[in-house]
């Protein structure tokens, strides 16, 4: 069983891409996705983890926008929380500017034009990988585009960190280990 099949205790897996999904998926939108997110997706399609995360899945389905909308929808929502602070003066990186709240974190400022939102939390919080060409590192970023934690080298990572004690780091001391389950999205074909 690999490493990515013992994420949660229990599974419900419904939608999950071909292998030619992901392929087009990629060609669509013209990069190339870190290993781990393929095979993530891949195993689990679409669904909610740990019963807190959305990762967005290039799958096609009648009742899915795909991938390459929901990477838009998600851009949109970034840009429109990080801008008035642009408009008043801000830099990216400043305090409550996407600031960077461990050493890790100014990987995503200084790659920001290389950003991919691969998902939101059921708080609107999003789910962002940065990339230099060569190293994808991911992150959690809060809803209001205050904060960037680091979260790892992969999904993986942040499933995990969020199943543990560690959630402290990345949602704040008020929040308890996430239940490591999966739910599969339904009705969507």
């Amino acid at each position: 069983m690999s490493q990515i099949e013992t994420l949660f205790n229990s599974k419900s897996i419904t939608y999950v891409p071909t292998s030619d999904m992901v392929l087009k998926s990629q060609k669509d939108i013209g990069i190339i996705f870190p290993d781990s997110y393929v095979e993530f997706t891949s195993y689990y399609g679409i669904g909610t983890s740990n019963g807190f995360f959305i990762i967005d899945t290039p799958i096609t389905l009648k009742n899915y926008s795909g991938l390459h909308n929901r990477i838009i929808q998600n851009k949109n929502a970034f840009n429109s929380k990080l801008q008035p602070a642009i408009d008043d003066g801000f830099n990216i990186g400043d305090i409550d500017c996407l600031e960077p709240l461990d050493k890790e974190s100014e990987f995503l400022v200084e790659h920001i034009s290389n950003i991919i939102i691969y998902g939101r939390s059921i708080n609107g919080d999003f789910l962002v990988w940065a990339s230099n060409g060569n190293i994808f590192k991911f992150f959690f970023v809060d809803s209001d585009c205050f904060s960037i934690r680091y979260t790892g080298e992969s999904i993986r990572d942040l499933i995990i960190k969020t199943q543990t004690e560690q959630i402290k780091y990345i949602l704040g001391t008020g929040y308890s280990p996430l239940p490591r389950i999966f739910d599969g999205a339904k009705n969507l074909d």
